[in-house]
């Protein structure tokens, strides 16, 4: 017989937290890449033959979705740092006294 255990409170916001920034990242590639292959120039399409074209959304839909999960993602960037702070300053001191090869503590 198993026995599952549930995820603690700590494991399920960092994995909230993660998939956020996952989210975030993939819809502002996904959308920064719509913007990079169908430009929006020229007037009236003068020169652009892509210009007005729609895929799924309209343009102002596209943008406000990059800008916004761009945000989630910076946000969750933030809160990430923020969490893990003692854990990144940790690691660097370690990863410096591996680098000058010195057995020199850091306070």
């Amino acid at each position: 017989m198993s026995k599952t255990r549930a995820l603690s409170t700590q494991t399920r916001n960092n994995w909230m937290i993660d998939f956020s920034l996952f989210l975030g990242a993939v819809i502002s590639t996904v959308t920064g890449i719509y913007f990079l292959f169908i430009p929006n120039a020229g007037y009236r399409g003068g020169r652009n033959p892509m210009f007005g074209i729609i895929i799924l959304f309209q343009r102002s839909v596209w943008k406000d979705l990059h800008t916004w999960f761009g945000i989630i993602m910076i946000l969750a960037a933030a809160v990430h740092i923020s969490i893990h702070w003692k854990w990144i300053v940790n690691m660097t001191k370690k990863a410096i006294q591996e680098l000058l090869g010195s057995k020199r503590r850091f306070n």
